[in-house]
């Protein structure tokens, strides 16, 4: 078994594990199942599993036995300290264990059970039969430091550099996939080239630097981020929905100058993409990045994308094994997605068998972050908020107000669709994105 790296708050939930008496866990499916075997291979002794029916749930699992709920006794149930291993959060199953008989119902951090399913991942992969997690030409990256939980990088064997990201709610379907779409070259398709910037991992950009690039780092009033601290060293902090703030940090803020801070709600961070479009000028490359999503970008990285007159640096693509079209159904309806094709296709009548090609794709370009050459930058805030400005006005004539971060993901797609769209007049580069958890 492959041990989990645990950070000091997993640390803390271990020790809490080791120290229970009467320990049992509740659930007998795959998530119970993955915590059953951390807790075996830590030797934290389980006294049973706990499920609310037979049916067909097992007699044990690893020789632990499994009892129904309400077939244990009273002053058995009293005495034991449960654990929930039931797929979701914690919220899901609160009001569930509302009136419980035992001593103690202890849920775990989300971020602990991450983990366990990152490692139940690594384990379908051993036993796919294919050499784990490699292909001929790919390989799985499962221990990239930077990375969000259950997000993992595949690698070239050819460059040995990370071409695509991937989320680890895939099964090994998927992955051989990914490995088809790659090969067959469906990325050239839609960017013509892959150059990868170059990053040593040493956060930020140096004075000789900052005169030459900007990046707004965007933040809110709910993050933890200190504007000036050292992970964030000459990039200038942005406070985006300012306009509905409490409380102000000592930095800029979006509703300043030409601005769209009352629309947050729905733009989330691109009232700042917006508020930096029309309120600074004259740098060479300007750059927007999150408080917890950065792309990895130092002076190393700088010093090539100027040597090699980069014209815009992206996130590695997203995979999914949705076309995009039907993934961002999760965040979007089918008549945000029509409408939004048929205003892009209206403004733009050219970028048609752009837009068909990427709707029916399976990578897109994350989290709405950049580095643009200005005028490149100029160039993709014009096409991107005149479109939104078309949705925006529809949905305000029909008087229907929907503040939930819907536009956000329009703004994904349209900065896939620009890059597709300019491919052959663009030099692209992509960088890997750091999750950065503050």
């Amino acid at each position: 078994m492959k041990e989990i790296i645990l950070n000091e708050t997993e640390k803390q939930v271990l020790m809490r594990l080791q120290s229970m008496s009467h320990l049992c866990l509740y659930g007998a499916g795959s998530t119970a199942k993955r915590l059953l075997e951390f807790c075996l291979y830590y030797r934290i002794e389980i006294e049973m599993l706990i499920v609310s029916e037979r049916n067909n749930n097992p007699m044990d699992i690893c020789g632990i036995p499994v009892h129904v709920r309400d077939e244990i006794p009273p002053d058995i149930a009293k005495t034991l300290n449960v654990v929930p291993a039931l797929k979701g959060k914690t919220i899901q199953w609160v009001e569930f264990f509302q009136n419980h008989p035992f001593n103690l119902v202890c849920f775990l951090p989300f971020r602990f059970m991450d983990s366990l399913e990152n490692l139940d991942f690594f384990h379908r992969f051993e036993l796919s039969g294919k050499k784990g997690y490699e292909s001929s030409d790919y390989w799985v990256d499962m221990d990239f430091p930077y990375a969000e939980p259950r997000q993992f990088s595949v690698v070239s064997k050819e460059t040995g550099k990370t071409e695509a990201r991937l989320c680890v709610d895939l099964d090994l379907g998927n992955i051989w996939q990914i490995y088809g779409l790659l090969k067959n070259g469906e990325l050239n398709k839609m960017f013509s080239n892959f150059n990868h910037v170059p990053y040593e991992g040493k956060r930020g950009i140096s004075d000789d630097n900052i005169t030459r690039t900007d990046i707004y780092l965007i933040t809110t009033q709910n993050d933890n981020l200190n504007p000036y601290s050292e992970d964030a060293l000459h990039y200038h902090p942005l406070q985006v929905g300012a306009v509905f703030a409490d409380s102000r940090k000592d930095c800029m803020q979006d509703d300043s100058g030409d601005n769209i801070s009352n629309k947050n709600k729905d733009y989330s961070e691109c009232t700042g993409l917006y508020w930096i479009w029309k309120n600074t000028r004259g740098q060479k490359y300007v750059g927007l990045e999150h408080y917890r999503r950065r792309m990895g970008l130092d002076d190393t990285s700088v010093s090539y994308i100027e040597k090699n007159d980069i014209d815009f640096v992206v996130a590695l693509p997203q995979f999914t094994s949705k076309i995009a079209k039907d993934f961002f159904m999760t965040y979007l309806s089918n008549f945000d997605w029509k409408i939004f094709r048929d205003v892009t296709i209206s403004e733009y009548p050219d970028i048609k068998k752009t837009f068909e090609m990427y709707e029916n794709g399976h990578f897109y370009l994350p989290c709405n972050v950049g580095l643009w050459k200005r005028e490149w930058f100029d160039r993709y805030c014009e096409f991107a908020f005149k479109i939104a400005n078309r949705l925006d006005t529809l949905y305000h004539d029909q008087r229907i107000v929907r503040e939930d971060r819907y536009m956000g993901y329009i703004f994904e797609n349209l900065h896939t669709l620009f890059s597709m769209f300019h491919k052959d007049d663009l030099r692209i580069a992509f960088a890997d994105i750091e999750f950065v958890f503050i």
